[in-house]
């Protein structure tokens, strides 16, 4: 019997990754699926169950130009690959005419999601009702379908950190100071930031404990734009976008009744983002891409059961990819 792939025009399981899925009860939890879809390359889903699930837009590194997979039965295919069924493929289902409802779902933009905020707001926290879901269907086509806006490298993505790590740990410079700023200019230090949380969405992962959650996080890493986030206390997807208000560094819908309240409220002073991806990687976070994750592979080590012997922490795995960063550099 052939396989239903063979006969698939779009590979969609090779061009959406799913970052995350979480339920709609709250204003909070409406808000955060309307700031999702600001994003270019992110696409989300309102099923009947009242879920929404965001989808990172991205080719994995092994998808042919044919349309097949490069790397299809040979060792360094995830598993996740190998063990899905295309019988029962959800991908083939629901991502082809992403405009035409489905039973129990609909794809989301941000204006989608704008509607169904207005439509739901109430000044309690809690959803006021759940509108019967030929009413929310009835409701959301009123609004065309756009889907997510391609990935656009910007120089507000480029980024300059990591590489830095990179070159510091092949040992062929000194990392650049840390900048200094005044008591004036850092209670707006916004205004001299490179809009890393414009740039950059950032998903918890669980933190491994067994061979099928290393498995899942390389097959993360083969899609364009990825990385992971080590610290201590958890893992974390990070995913490189772009916000589509973003134009010359600032946020076009500042101050604006459309703009999500997560970034409304996010504070500036204490900004994660600043703190971690706008700087090289440190002992208390480290972020790795593709390759430099490939150099943890002699720190895995399994019991008989698919159980992940406990890792170093976050300097000692930091100590272990530089160390073989450096050797490579040498060769």
């Amino acid at each position: 019997m052939t396989s239903p792939c063979f006969s698939c025009q779009t590979s969609p399981c090779c061009s959406h990754l799913e970052l995350t899925s979480f339920p709609i009860r709250t204003q909070a939890e409406l808000d955060q699926a309307l700031y999702f879809s600001n994003f270019s390359n992110i696409d989300t889903t309102l099923s009947a169950d009242w879920r929404c699930t965001v989808y990172f837009l991205s080719h994995c590194k092994n998808l042919t130009s044919e349309g097949g997979c490069a790397v299809h039965n040979q060792p360094e295919q995830p598993l996740i690959c190998v063990n899905y069924s295309p019988y029962k493929c959800f991908y083939s289902k629901t991502m082809t005419n992403k405009a035409e409802p489905k039973a129990d779902l609909l794809w989301m933009d941000s204006q989608r999601w704008l509607l169904l905020q207005q439509w739901l707001y109430s000044e309690q926290e809690a959803l006021p009702f759940y509108p019967a879901w030929p009413e929310v269907q009835a409701q959301i086509l009123r609004s065309a379908y756009q889907g997510a806006e391609p990935y656009q490298q910007s120089a507000a993505i480029i980024d300059t950190p990591y590489a830095n790590w990179l070159i510091w740990a092949e040992g062929q410079t000194e990392l650049p100071a840390p900048a200094k700023y005044s008591l004036a200019q850092y209670r707006s230090v916004c205004n001299s930031c490179s809009s890393w949380c414009c740039s950059f969405l950032s998903v918890p992962l669980k933190q491994p404990t067994e061979f099928k959650d290393i498995d899942y996080i390389r097959y993360c890493l083969n899609f364009e734009g990825t990385q992971i986030a080590i610290t201590d206390s958890g893992w974390s997807l990070l995913v490189k976008t772009q916000c589509s208000h973003l134009q010359n560094n600032q946020c076009s819908i500042y101050q604006q009744p459309e703009r999500p309240r997560i970034c409304r409220y996010y504070p500036e002073q204490d900004c994660y983002y600043r703190k971690t991806i706008a700087q090289p990687n440190t002992a208390q976070y480290l972020r790795l891409a593709q390759s430099e994750f490939e150099l943890m592979t002699d720190l895995f080590h399994f019991q008989e059961q698919g159980q992940l012997y406990p890792l170093p922490d976050v300097a000692g795995i930091k100590a272990h990819v530089e160390q073989q960063l450096a050797e490579s550099a040498e060769a």
